[in-house]
C-alpha cells in the first residue's frame, strides 16, 4: 500500500489496530482531476504552475478530517454543502491537530506539466517519513480532504481563520466519501467532483469547504 504511486500516507491507525491510507485518484495508477486543474486565466495554465518561485516550486501539503454530526450523507457536492453549510454539523477535526508538510523542489527536478508526475515526487518523499495523520480518528462519519497550497505550513497555523484554509491560495484539492474510519481496512480514494479539467473554481471551494460550498 505505501509503495504504489499514489497512496501517499498512513492515514489513521484505528482500533482494533490497522492502517487506512489515501489514494489521491481513483486508483493506485491514476490521478484524481482535483490535482490537474487548469486556472480560469489563462486557461492554457496548471494551477500547480502558480507555485514556481525563481528556481523552486513551493508549496505545502495539507490532509484533514472533516467530521459530520448528525447525518451520514453522500460523496456529491449537493449533498455534503445541504448536510454542512450553516447548520453546523460539519467541523475540521483538531483534537490531533492537522497534518501539514511544507514541499520544496527544485524546479529542474520536477514537470509541472504533469501533475502525477508532481504527486509521485511528494509521495515519495512522505513515504519515506512514515507519516501517522491521526491515532485515534474520529468516530463520526468523516471526510478526508488533501490540499496543496501556496500558503506554508507556519501561515496556516498562524491563520486567524484557523482552521479554515485561504481558498485562494489553493493548488489542488480532493475529498474522500463520508466514512466511519474504524471500519475501513486499505485505502480511501480522493476526489473532485468535477467533469472538466477547467475547475479552478472547484478547487478553491473544496479547499474553503466548510465555510464555502464545493
Amino acid at each position: 500500500m505505501r509503495n504504489t504511486l499514489l497512496a501517499l500516507f498512513v492515514l489513521v491507525g484505528c482500533s482494533p489496530q490497522h492502517d487506512v491510507g489515501i489514494l489521491l485518484g481513483p486508483d493506485k495508477d491514476t490521478l484524481t482531476q482535483g490535482f490537474r486543474c487548469y486556472r480560469d486565466n489563462p486557461p492554457t495554465e496548471l494551477m500547480f504552475q502558480r507555485s514556481v518561485v525563481g528556481n523552486l516550486v513551493k508549496f505545502s501539503l495539507v490532509i484533514d478530517l472533516i467530521t459530520i454530526d448528525d447525518g451520514f450523507p453522500g460523496c456529491r457536492g449537493e449533498e455534503l454543502v445541504q448536510a454542512c453549510l450553516e447548520t453546523g454539523a460539519c467541523k475540521i477535526y483538531t483534537a490531533q491537530g492537522r497534518y501539514c508538510q511544507d514541499i520544496t523542489v527544485p524546479l529542474s527536478e520536477i514537470d509541472l506539466s504533469n501533475p502525477a508526475a508532481v504527486i509521485h515526487y511528494i509521495g515519495a518523499t512522505l513515504r519515506a517519513q512514515d507519516p501517522i495523520i491521526a491515532d485515534d480518528p474520529p468516530d463520526v462519519p468523516t471526510v478526508i480532504r488533501a490540499v496543496a497550497s501556496l500558503q506554508t505550513c507556519a501561515e496556516i497555523a498562524a491563520s486567524p481563520d484557523y482552521p479554515l484554509l485561504d481558498a485562494d491560495s489553493a493548488l489542488g484539492c480532493a475529498y474522500s466519501c463520508p466514512a466511519l474510519l474504524d471500519q475501513v481496512n486499505g485505502t480511501i480514494s480522493l476526489s473532485l467532483d468535477s467533469l472538466s479539467t477547467h475547475c479552478e473554481q472547484l478547487v478553491r471551494a473544496c479547499a474553503g469547504f466548510p465555510r464555502a460550498p464545493i
